[in-house]
């Protein structure tokens, strides 16, 4: 029985764990699972989470991506100018 995501949150690069709402940032490029080159260092907001999958609204096009959690670093707010 999968455990609920209270119990075991996702992780990003670096350790830091991914709450709905926090900003993250395209960290590596892996064509096969939506890290695509031309999205690298972009930010967005993770809008869903499962625990190896975040869903995150890029900024600049607003489009909705789901990428692994070993894909993205979470961005603190002194990181972040927005």
């Amino acid at each position: 029985m999968p455990q609920p995501l209270a119990s075991d949150p996702p992780y990003a690069v670096g350790g830091n764990p991914i709450a709905l709402g926090s900003r993250v940032e395209q960290f590596r490029v892996d064509t096969n699972h939506g890290a695509l080159p031309a999205r690298l260092h972009q930010k967005g907001q993770v809008v869903g989470r499962s625990r190896y999958l975040v869903y995150v609204r890029f900024d600049l096009d607003q489009r909705l991506i789901c990428l692994r959690t070993n894909l993205v670093r979470v961005i603190k707010k002194s990181d972040d100018p927005r």
